[in-house]
């Protein structure tokens, strides 16, 4: 499993991704702070995420580049922050703030490919 994190506090991004990778026996988690690197990584030729986190401003979520990436890939996101003033595509899904660990591991299990790691 690998998914992209767009979180600009590190400290926040390291707690989320040491769930994820508690939940799918440590997976790849890129921590990004930005959409240009959160594109950058979808649009990379080699590329196979499976989902995207987003944790950002109402207009990092609305960016249409990043939406067309993920849409046109199919591709889930878990949207928190911001996130709960604006309308989602299908396949996105909110995590409303504050949520807890379980909280956080049930939706990864729900909505995320469970592969086995090498």
């Amino acid at each position: 499993m690998q998914l992209i994190l767009l979180e600009r506090d590190m400290v926040i991004a390291e707690d989320i991704a040491e769930i994820v990778r508690s939940v799918f026996d440590l997976p790849h988690v890129m921590i990004v702070a930005s959409v240009d690197a959160a594109c950058a990584a979808l649009e990379a030729a080699d590329s196979a995420w499976d989902a995207v986190m987003l944790h950002g401003t109402s207009e990092e979520i609305g960016n249409e580049r990043l939406r067309g990436l993920l849409t046109g890939k199919g591709l889930p996101a878990i949207v928190t922050g911001a996130g709960e003033r604006i309308d989602l595509p299908p396949g996105w899904t909110r995590l409303p703030i504050p949520f807890t660990t379980d909280d956080l591991t049930t939706l990864l299990q729900r909505i995320l490919p469970h592969r086995p790691t090498a």
